[in-house]
């Protein structure tokens, strides 16, 4: 996970004490951080934890449950890869690909649950040859992460495609410079730059 919620306000100037967009918030935050993933054309997998073997290798020993928010693998190797607050991504899957924020991992590696906060499962038997890997982020995207969740929480639809020049909501205040326009990823210019030292040209 690029930022918690309790970061996401601070950056965005949101009293702690004020829940009401908070589900909006979590909701978002999961599907910013795979556009992140997208724009920047970067997983975000260290080769530092490669090496440590901070992953789980093409395998089909693993499984998905929805309902128990979890991750399942019968060879139990998932204890030694991951721990819990680990950010994890999930590859070769056939309905579960994405990025994932793990709550628990038990102690005999069978399975991790994820944070049904931000994010869902949805059944999936093994069989596939799927990879999980945990991710690493620089602490600057945690500006780009809030500054896209303050973006697509507002509500005028004009504003998404020529950038938003003032707005105040409760304790939301957001600001862009319309004469910037919009890139095409569907963001102000000025978000995406804040992704720069990230973005990869190539994947």
């Amino acid at each position: 996970m690029i930022a918690i919620l309790a970061e996401i306000k601070r950056i965005n100037h949101i009293a702690q004490s004020n829940s009401s967009k908070d589900d909006d918030i979590k909701f978002f935050m999961q599907i910013c951080e795979e556009e992140i993933h997208t724009i920047c054309k970067n997983d975000f997998i260290r080769d530092r934890d490669l090496i440590n073997e901070k992953y789980l290798p093409s395998t089909d020993t693993i499984s998905f449950e929805a309902d128990t928010y979890k991750i399942l693998d019968s060879d139990n190797n998932l204890y030694d890869a991951f721990i819990s607050g680990n950010s994890i991504k999930v590859f070769g899957s056939l309905e579960n690909d994405g990025v994932y924020y793990v709550d628990t991992v038990a102690e005999d590696g069978s399975y991790l649950t994820i944070n049904s906060d931000y994010g869902s499962l949805t059944d999936e038997d093994a069989g596939e040859a799927i990879s999980i890997y945990k991710l690493w982020y620089p602490k600057e995207l945690k500006f780009a992460i809030a500054a896209m969740i303050n973006y697509k929480m507002s509500s005028d639809s004009t504003k998404k495609n020529k950038g938003i020049e003032s707005e105040k909501v409760d304790d939301y205040n957001i600001k862009y410079d319309k004469s910037k326009g919009s890139s095409k990823y569907g963001y102000p210019n000025e978000i995406i730059a804040m992704m720069q030292n990230s973005r990869k040209y190539y994947k």
